[in-house]
């Protein structure tokens, strides 16, 4: 549950530089909520034993053999439903803009859940919680990007068949000469022609 709180930087690789728009703000939602709900006073017990980032854990914390404390477990209930709408909204989005994604975060929070409980429930400690949680976003960040390079071969075996299939068709009626104003895609086959606001091709 709390690693929302710290999934942030994992949700800006998914998205970044190299998706639409839309998809770069509900990465720019998602971590202003989560930013939100750690900044909060009731948040405040917590921050010493967990860090926003992941990645960011000291020595300190990741050698904390301490079990989670009463007012700590209380900080843990208080913030659990906030963080909850935050990760709910952002699967909402994924699966509207991205759903390969989705389930790959949808595990993560999962796991994050069981750990959550056995910290209430005093079977684990803090630094066992801090370690799991940071390989974890590890782990979520190599299956996105493992996910990412998936769709993108995908993608481009798409394309081709499809550009190899129009160049096939097109060839059984190339034209001798082309045209004024005409020009020839290379390498497909493919000629088209420019009149006024419009392209015909052939």
């Amino acid at each position: 549950m709390l690693r929302r709180v710290f999934l942030t930087s994992i949700a800006q690789c998914l998205f970044v530089g190299c998706v639409a728009q839309q998809r770069q703000e509900a990465v720019q939602s998602y971590a202003m909520c989560l930013s939100a709900v750690y900044a909060s006073p009731q948040t405040a017990p917590l921050r010493a034993h967990i860090p926003f980032d992941s990645n960011d854990a000291t020595l300190a914390q990741l050698a904390d053999t301490s079990f989670a404390t009463e007012t700590e477990i209380s900080s843990l209930e208080a913030v659990y439903p906030q963080l909850k709408s935050c990760e709910n909204e952002f699967l909402r989005q994924l699966m509207a803009l991205a759903p390969p994604f989705a389930p790959i975060f949808a595990a993560n929070y999962r796991a994050t859940d069981d750990d959550v409980v056995a910290l209430v429930q005093h079977k684990m400690t803090w630094s066992d919680f801090t370690r799991r949680r940071r390989d974890r976003d590890i782990e979520t960040g190599e299956a996105v990007t493992a996910e990412k390079q998936r769709l993108a071969a995908e993608h481009q075996v798409r394309t081709a068949a499809m550009l190899q299939g129009l160049a096939i068709l097109l060839n059984q009626a190339q034209p001798s000469s082309l045209p004024a104003g005409a020009y020839r895609i290379p390498n497909e086959g493919v000629t088209c022609t420019q009149m006024s606001a419009f392209t015909r091709c052939w």
